[in-house]
């Protein structure tokens, strides 16, 4: 987005949202929020208020570790299946059948 502005690409935000599938009031956002606090700003993290996240720790482990290897255990469960099931996640039948 920023390479865009900068080499001259684009001029308007509309262009950048069509660009990213993103909504302009996001893509204003992003860039209020580079011109307050920089690259730094827009790379930073944060996590949402709201429910506890359903994924604990040891879960995000196991997932870039089956990211780093590409099989889990020898199973040929979904992706998204796998998971949820080995971290006692409910899932619904969409997810199962991914």
């Amino acid at each position: 987005m920023l390479w865009w502005i900068k080499s001259g690409q684009v001029k308007e935000q509309q262009e950048i949202g069509k660009r990213l599938a993103r909504d302009t009031s996001t893509v204003t956002r992003w860039l209020q929020k580079y011109k307050t606090d920089g690259l730094s700003g827009l790379l930073e993290i944060k996590k949402a208020p709201g429910a506890k996240r359903k994924i604990d720790d040891a879960a995000i482990a196991a997932l870039e570790e089956e990211l780093k290897v590409g099989k889990y255990n020898g199973s040929s469960a979904p992706f998204p299946a796998r998971v949820a099931l080995t971290n006692g996640i409910p899932i619904g039948s969409r997810v199962a059948s991914n």
